[in-house]
């Protein structure tokens, strides 16, 4: 269900999406990683590859680019991160 979040602008339409971990990936740990990881140029490339393989139904690949190079917060709530995108 979409959420509205009141900026000083506009009220934005976001979802709140959460990535849960699977018996391969514990979700907090590996999107910390990658985050760290996609700071570097020559790996991104490799990252979101990964996370697109891993968890490819709950985000689009513009979507983890965003996540991935911070310009969307996440926030880790037990075994799941929590994005609201």
């Amino acid at each position: 269900m979409p959420v509205l979040i009141e900026t000083r602008r506009a009220l934005v339409e976001t979802r709140r999406v959460h990535i849960q971990s699977t018996k391969t990936a514990h979700a907090p740990t590996i999107v910390d990683w990658a985050a760290n990881a996609y700071t570097y140029k020559q790996d991104r490339q490799t990252v979101l590859k990964e996370m697109m393989r891993e968890w490819k139904y709950e985000l689009t690949k513009q979507e983890w680019h965003r996540v991935l190079s911070l310009e969307v917060p996440y926030t880790i709530e037990y075994n799941f991160v929590v994005i609201y995108i």
